[in-house]
Parts: structure tokens; sequence; C-alpha cells
């Protein structure tokens, strides 16, 4: 699928917007784009607006805006949050997501789990909306899966959902002959 999730807190850390700015600076924070590609030609307005209910129904209170590219330069934009960007972060913007004319691109800012949890969500509905999901199995490796997430107030570390962590805990007890009830958490179930 077409769509990925990226990481523009950088570039608009400074800027005016302070929905952008505040999570960009925190420590938790995240500031993300996901471009669907065509969606500003494919998508009309009511959907654009469903796509914004649904995702307030999968993730606590993101902050989520949209943008559309309808020509070249800043004029080709159609988005309320240009006006508290500057030249240099609207072009890192078009830059870094790729943004093509009639692309639309969604942003989203809060804490790093509800930006990706909304997102996410996003997403794979969007995908399924467009058809842009492939049919089949694909493997995936993931390289970079958190293990440990920042506690309330960022001064712990606490254990992260890791599925791989939890299977090679249960495969563990099985090879040491140790069956029987475990301890922590249920396994995660993949679909």
């Amino acid at each position: 699928m077409p769509l990925e999730l990226v990481d523009v807190a950088d570039l608009v850390r400074d800027s005016e917007f302070k929905v952008f700015a505040a999570p960009a600076a925190a420590v938790d924070g995240r500031v993300a784009a996901l471009r669907v590609p065509g969606g500003g030609e494919k998508l009309s307005r009511k959907q654009i607006d469903d796509y914004t209910a649904f995702v307030l129904v999968t993730a606590p209170r993101p902050r989520l805006r949209q943008g559309q590219r309808r020509g070249e330069g800043r004029e080709g934009l159609q988005s309320p949050i240009l006006k508290f960007l500057s030249d240099a972060a609207v072009a890192g913007l078009m830059q870094r997501t790729g943004a093509q004319t009639g692309d639309l691109v969604f942003f989203g800012a809060d804490k790093a789990r509800v930006v990706n949890d909304a997102l996410g969500a996003l997403r794979l509905k969007v995908g399924q909306d467009l058809g842009l999901v492939e049919e089949g199995w694909r493997p995936l490796w993931v390289v970079d899966f958190p293990m440990f997430r920042v506690g309330p107030g960022g001064e712990a570390l606490g254990r992260d959902a890791s599925p791989v962590h939890r299977a090679g805990r249960r495969r563990s007890r099985a090879a040491q002959g140790r069956p029987g009830r475990r301890h922590g958490p249920a396994p995660m179930t993949w679909c």
C-alpha cells in the first residue's frame, strides 16, 4: 500500500501553529503526515470530513488537519494551516511527503501513541476505500519495534506490548520443559 506515515515534527517545531509546534517540541509528542496520492481529486469534501470523524472515533482527541496540492508552489496549496507556516516549512513538507499535484495530505499532531493510532487507522481505512491494499501475504521485517515506552510525566520507562518479546518468552518456557501457567499478559494475536 503506497501510504506511508512521515515524521515532520522538525519542520513545524518553530511554527506559529501551536497545534503542531507544541507536540513537535514535546518529548512524547509527534507530528506526522499521511499523503494520499490523487486524494485531492478522488475524494469529495464530505468524504474528507467523514475520514476526520472516523479518526476521532479511533483515537482520543487527535489533532488532525489536511491540505491539498492543486498546483505548483505555495499558491497551488489549499489548507487553512498555510498562514501559520513559513515558506521553508511548506517547502520541506512538500518535499518530505512527496506531495504532487492532486494529492491530499493528512497531518496528525499529539502524543506519539495517539498520532500513531489515529493515522495508522486512517491509513488502513483510506487504503481499503481507494483500493490501494494489495491482495496476498507479504512478509514484514520490523527492525525498530519499541520495547519500552515513556511513562506518564516522561520520567519512567515501562514495558511496551512487544509481540516479539512475548513470543520469545512463551517459546523459552516451552523449550525449557516448564509447561503450565504463564505469568504476565496474554500473548498478542496477529491477524
